[in-house]
């Protein structure tokens, strides 16, 4: 259980609205022009409380509310606490905000059995393949298209591109890369 504190329009005295957390996912930050971790949460989020903290049943806050689903009743989505200390590290580190690491790849994700045994992987593995890499990427010089990555910093990747997450829960890769600052090292096990 979760709750979004807040002053909404039309109030002078604090609101909280109380939800549970549905998903943890990679959701575009309009603000940002970006895809980052996000948790969506079934509070009502509005013009007012957003921006305000989201506290976990012990008080802890979890993330800051930043935007409801429009046209859809008790949608609102989360910054989790992990990105907004990220950014403030990056902060910290580099004197400015620098960013959130990415790979700049595109993937083809392994779902079909016929299509991994055509790349010579065996019935345990699991992985993604490069479809492209982009110009500017930081690892042009070391992966190819069509590369199959099994593993990143040791972390088994699945068919579906996702790692696990939290007990029972996968996220994309795209999520563990983002916790990475400028000038980290990611280390790959290919096939």
């Amino acid at each position: 259980e979760v709750e979004v504190l807040g002053y909404p329009t039309g109030g002078d005295s604090l609101s909280v609205t109380s939800g549970v957390v549905s998903r943890i996912e990679i959701q575009e930050y309009a603000q940002a022009s970006s895809h980052l971790l996000a948790m969506q949460i079934d509070a009502a989020i509005n013009a007012g409380n957003s921006g305000g903290p989201v506290v976990n049943e012990d008080m802890e806050i979890i993330g800051v509310a930043f935007e409801a689903l429009e046209g859809a009743e008790n949608i609102g989505y989360v910054v989790p606490v992990t990105v907004v200390q990220h950014f403030l590290e990056d902060i910290q580190r580099h004197g400015n905000y620098t960013g959130f690491c990415s790979l700049g790849i595109t993937l083809n994700l392994l779902e079909n059995t016929s299509f991994r045994k055509s790349l010579g992987m065996t019935e345990g593995q699991s992985g993604i393949q490069l479809k492209s890499i982009n110009p500017t990427s930081p690892c042009r010089e070391v992966l190819q298209k069509k590369d199959v990555i099994l593993e990143v910093d040791n972390i088994e990747l699945g068919n579906d591109g996702k790692i696990p997450f939290r007990l029972g829960e996968r996220v994309s890769m795209a999520c563990y890369l983002q916790t990475k600052f400028q000038g980290d090292c990611v280390s790959m096990k290919l096939l």
